[in-house]
């Protein structure tokens, strides 16, 4: 690379840093983001494949750095653990705001990630930091030879930003890390939906956002679920009689409002003969709305049941044993919660929307998410038909199949060497190095103007000379 710029890629390992603060923050470590990042880290360490990975943590998270240390230290392609212990913010990112904690943060962060001279940093999530202890560096002083990679997941808030975005410090901070987004050399999208949100919205060349999909771990597969303690389990949540389920986040676009509304218009056999399970983390506000939309929907208690947060163990017992899994999302950058279903054997149905059609791959186990009817016509056409339920089953095991970590992570190391290819190239016809400076000033006092200097002037600094 920079010593060999003729070099090619597969010539000699590569070393990458993998950063993981999306397993380690409050708003991301137990959700989606930071299991994907969690389990593609996994996939692409479990062997020797001619990468050398530096796994890096932030020390401000001292529990969950420990716990990814003991996880990761072990592993094939790991060499090393990088442990920095970055400043904190002093307070929510707010536009305009100064934070020299913030800057500090980032600093020490990128001179961690940067110390392993690597070939590529690949960012598990930009989009951390919005309160709370991360710092996630703009990346833009990391030598010109290195790859810079972040995960993208969706763009969710741009979508839709008149639910998303209506206050001017969220909106201000989306953007921020939207320009961060821009300017990685190599954008890994988690869906063929996400990658052409990010062509078509933010105008990103095609060569540099690569679909990778996602995969379902191993301990969601079709089993029996019939046993005492599985059936104990549903009981102790609410859950006596056979069910439609649902998994997932409570937020909007989930359209568990319309589900529920969509339920209570079930003729009235299959209505009386099955409950509706929401499994997942509820607060109290979200609770009591939910349940008064099945209260208005003429449903009578106990028929709409909200178990709160499950473990794995139970949430794939409770796959294995639904009559059927309905997702009925707007929009998902992936939609996890449908391939794990599908895996453990849920005949499962979807809305036609975003990502999840290309996880289904079915049309007729789509539906409609513009009306209350479509949706209860979905699922009682469903639900009346156990042939089809039998179908739907036995396909979901074999369609979920194609979806292993192990694919994506060979996506990931594919996409990798192609984006070190261009460098390279790069590098070939245009071998002149950007000049070097070292930039040295205070941070501390704030008011001498030097931060703001270094945060407004520093990215277009970087775009000529090596920081």
């Amino acid at each position: 690379m920079e010593t060999d710029a003729a070099a090619s890629p597969i010539e000699r390992r590569h070393r990458v840093v993998l950063d993981l603060q999306a397993c380690q923050t409050e708003d991301s470590r137990h959700r989606g983001i930071g299991r994907y990042s969690s389990s593609l880290a996994e996939a692409l360490t479990g062997s020797e494949t001619g990468f050398d990975y530096a796994i890096a943590v932030n020390d401000a998270f001292r529990d969950s750095a420990a716990e990814i240390e003991r996880r990761f230290e072990t592993r094939p392609g790991v060499r090393q653990i990088v442990r920095y212990a970055a400043t904190t913010p002093s307070g929510p990112w707010t536009p305009g705001v100064v934070d020299a904690g913030r800057i500090a943060g980032e600093w020490i962060a990128q001179y961690a990630w940067t110390a392993q001279k690597p070939d590529i940093v690949h960012v598990g999530s930009l989009f951390e930091g919005s309160t709370g202890r991360a710092v996630v560096p703009d990346l833009v002083g990391l030598p010109s030879s290195t790859v810079v990679c972040a995960t993208a997941y969706d763009l969710i808030p741009l979508v839709e930003a008149e639910r998303y975005l209506v206050d001017g410090r969220t909106r201000a901070w989306y953007q921020s890390r939207i320009q961060r987004l821009s300017r990685c050399d190599l954008l890994l999208a988690i869906s063929d939906a996400t990658r052409r949100d990010l062509i078509a919205r933010l105008g990103i060349p095609e060569a540099r956002v690569v679909s990778i999909q996602g995969g379902v771990g191993k301990r969601f597969c079709a089993a029996d679920a019939s046993s005492a303690r599985a059936e104990e389990f549903a009981r102790s949540l609410g859950i006596v009689q056979p069910y439609v389920m649902y998994t997932g986040g409570i937020d909007y676009r989930k359209n568990l409002e319309a589900t529920i509304r969509a339920f209570g218009l079930l003729p009235d056999p299959l209505r009386r003969g099955h409950q509706l399970a929401i499994v997942c983390s509820a607060s109290d506000a979200d609770r009591a709305r939910l349940l008064g939309v099945a209260k208005s929907a003429g449903l009578a208690p106990g028929v709409v049941v909200l178990t709160g947060f499950v473990p794995d163990e139970v949430l794939v017992d409770l796959y294995r044993r639904c009559r059927l899994f309905v997702f009925p999302s707007s929009y998902e950058g992936f939609g996890l919660p449908v391939l794990e279903a599908m895996a453990c054997g849920a005949p499962t149905i979807a809305a036609n929307r975003s990502s999840l059609p290309e996880i289904v791959g079915r049309a007729d186990a789509l539906f409609d998410v513009g009306s209350d009817e479509a949706i209860a016509g979905a699922i009682a056409h469903a639900l009346a038909s156990p042939g089809f339920l039998r179908e739907l089953a036995a396909y979901g095991v074999e369609r979920a199949k194609q979806f292993t970590w192990d694919r994506v992570a060979g996506r990931t190391r594919d996409a990798w060497l192609d984006a070190l290819g261009r460098k390279c190239r790069s590098a070939v016809i245009a071998p002149r190095q950007r000049p070097r400076m070292a930039l040295v000033s205070p941070l501390l006092p704030e008011r001498s103007g030097v931060a703001e200097f270094v945060t407004a002037f520093l990215p277009y600094l970087a775009r000529h000379f090596r920081i």
